[in-house]
């Protein structure tokens, strides 16, 4: 319990301070154009050189890679997201990691006047069972639901925003083992016309009862894991394309978990009308 209270703080702490990683579904406040499809393809790279088991350390060095592909479409007040991943880790070969739907209702929208942006959301994922009993993946059981509220404000200077904050609190629950918790705060800033800068930081906790154990591993949805990740990341647009993005993330805090794990994200965003 009291090291529960010490998570809680520093999870409250990174709050206030408003400041990912992998592979990760939109969960923003904002739900993009009416009627259109965006097609997101990202590819990953994670690398780390120890565990956190408890109070000790355990030497895994992992380089892992990830392939992402994800359908947006947004309506004036919903959008929906399918999500597929590949994964090529210490324990998977290029196979397929998991499938996840994810959808988002927005109840208030900064842009047509409301004080903030508030949006509320839903993910279910299917993971294999292989991806599941790999610690490089992040899966609480093979079957996840994880409930999200996520709210944000923009400044905008004519048709373009100029700055924007968001952050989002979700509640996840798998098949097996306990829930977890899940916080994030983003801050990002336009750069003339075509160029997107942004700083985010993102903390996430199990509430499970063990340490983890590599050679009995069978999922995080038993383990007592915590970690915080900060990150950057930089958009460019490309006229009558879509965007090109780049993020780092480096975790700064890490228990029952890989330790200072960094990550490399290229990303290609392609927006078409429906």
């Amino acid at each position: 319990m009291a090291v529960f209270g010490t998570m809680s703080r520093i999870l409250f702490l990174c709050l206030l301070l408003r400041c990912s990683a992998g592979v990760s579904t939109e969960r923003q406040p904002w739900l993009g154009e009416p009627y259109e499809l965006v097609w997101r393809t990202a590819a990953i790279y994670q690398g780390y050189a120890s565990l956190a088991s408890g109070s000790s350390l355990k030497h895994y060095p992992s380089h892992d890679g990830f392939l992402q592909v994800s359908l947006i479409g947004s309506l004036p007040e919903f959008a929906l997201e399918m999500e597929a991943v590949g994964a090529c880790t210490r324990r998977q070969k290029g196979d397929f990691d998991h499938f996840s739907i994810t959808g988002r209702y927005i109840w208030q929208d900064d842009i047509a006047g409301d004080p903030l942006s508030v949006t509320t959301g839903v993910s279910l994922s299917y993971a294999c069972p292989l991806a599941v009993k790999d610690v490089s993946a992040f899966h609480h059981g093979w079957g996840e639901l994880e409930a999200f509220l996520s709210l944000g404000q923009e400044r905008v200077q004519g048709a373009l925003w100029r700055s924007r904050w968001w952050g989002l609190l979700g509640l996840g629950l798998a098949e097996q083992g306990s829930p977890w918790l899940r916080a994030h705060l983003s801050y990002e800033k336009r750069l003339g016309e075509q160029h997107e800068v942004g700083v985010f930081a993102e903390a996430l906790s199990g509430l499970g009862r063990h340490r983890l154990h590599v050679v009995h591993f069978q999922g995080y949805g038993a383990i007592q894991h915590h970690s915080i990740d900060i990150g950057i990341r930089y958009a460019y647009e490309v006229a009558y394309f879509g965007k090109i993005g780049a993020e780092y993330v480096y975790r700064v805090y890490a228990k029952n978990f890989p330790v200072h794990a960094q990550v490399f994200l290229l990303r290609i965003l392609y927006p078409f009308g429906l």
